[in-house]
């Protein structure tokens, strides 16, 4: 949420632009590009080629920094030009996301 310019957020968050590949739940032999752009200790924010639904279940095969556990949940997608979308994931619990806080 954005109150007067400022951005509102629950819980910080770290930027940081790494590839990574993934693949969705009911397609395991097609493995997708794409670019994680943030992490919070919630989930991730990343750049994806394709459309990905609200709820749709992925697993990323190759991310650094990396994940204990590599299934997330579409948390929201926004498409921002032509086949290039910025999606929100949740990890299935907290302890499945990247440790970037003690850096």
């Amino acid at each position: 949420m954005v109150l007067g310019g400022i951005e509102e957020r629950r819980e910080p968050r770290t930027s940081r632009y790494w590839s990574i590949e993934f693949y969705e739940k009911s397609r395991p032999d097609h493995p997708i590009k794409g670019i994680g752009t943030n992490v919070s200790k919630s989930g991730l924010g990343i750049f994806s080629f394709i459309p990905l639904q609200e709820g749709q279940k992925i697993a990323i095969m190759k991310e650094i920094p990396p994940a204990t556990h590599p299934e997330y949940t579409v948390r929201w997608s926004k498409k921002l030009v032509e086949d290039f979308f910025m999606v929100g994931l949740t990890a299935q619990t907290p302890e499945d996301l990247p440790n970037v806080f003690t850096e």
